[in-house]
């Protein structure tokens, strides 16, 4: 008797000491679970996503302050199959860039179906060009302003030059086709174009040659760019991982820079 009554207080303790090990693993997984979604949001949206959870019901997750720390976005075919009706429903959303065009030949595939639903939407939206050093700025000037010309332009046209489009280019070939590239908009539309590029490329190829126009930067960390030479950015790309109701897929968020606003970005009126 006395010894079968400790056995069962043997595997009564055993059974306890289990218990144990299971609650500690699962509050040691739990919290390692809250300081990673903390830390990398974006991460498991995306897993969210990739398993057939729905962006609206991961958008009623995220906090205030991460969905909206944006004054605009930038989109191409990248972003898939937009819900405009959602997008526009953002008021943090002050203006949209939609890509058109890239080289002479490419239009992106989603440009016009999202030119058309956004303006159905009335969002301020403007058109983007990837310049690239294959063909002529000449040939590209006419298939941008080309892909532009069916669709109402709500804000300034954007040139974007980045080192992986014109590696081909030195700094002097890069600052002349870019100053080709503007004054032909300038001519065509009566505005100069806003340029868009990163940091780096700008400061070592374009700086200050550019300073004076306005100045669409990417940078993704938390300290705002810094241009070489007497100048300032206009626009800000602060990261190329937000998440925006109605976009299924990581997109841009732009914000502006202090003393800069959207109406530094409007087409005048009569060149929409």
């Amino acid at each position: 008797m006395t010894y079968h009554k400790r056995r069962r207080r043997s595997k009564a303790r055993n059974r306890w000491h289990w218990q144990s090990w299971l609650l500690g693993i699962f509050a040691l997984f739990f919290v390692v679970f809250l300081v990673a979604v903390s830390f990398f949001p974006d991460l498991f949206r995306i897993g969210w996503l990739w398993i057939g959870g729905s962006s609206d019901s991961w958008s009623a997750r995220s906090s205030r302050q991460e969905r909206m720390d944006y004054d605009g976005i930038d989109v191409s075919r990248y972003q898939g199959k937009i819900d405009w009706s959602r997008v526009a429903a953002d008021r943090a959303i002050q203006f949209v860039y939609i890509k058109a065009t890239e080289g002479s030949t490419l239009v992106d595939p989603y440009y016009h179906r999202n030119m058309r639903e956004a303006n159905s939407y009335h969002l301020n939206v403007g058109s983007y060009h990837y310049v690239t050093s294959q063909t002529s700025i000449r040939s590209q000037f006419k298939s941008f302003t080309e892909a532009m010309s069916k669709h109402r332009q709500t804000l300034k046209p954007v040139l974007d030059i980045e080192a992986d489009g014109v590696r081909k280019w030195s700094r002097k070939q890069a600052q002349d086709s870019l100053q080709l590239f503007v004054d032909l908009m300038k001519a065509k539309y009566g505005v100069t174009p806003i340029i868009y590029t990163y940091t780096n490329y700008y400061n070592k190829m374009l700086a200050p040659k550019f300073n004076r126009l306005h100045l669409f930067i990417a940078q993704y960390n938390k300290i705002p760019p810094v241009i070489k030479g007497v100048g300032r950015h206009n626009v800000w790309q602060h990261t190329d991982r937000g998440f925006v109701d109605g976009i299924d897929r990581p997109v841009d968020l732009n914000i502006f820079a202090e003393g800069t606003t959207l109406e530094d970005l409007l087409m005048p009126p009569g060149n929409e």
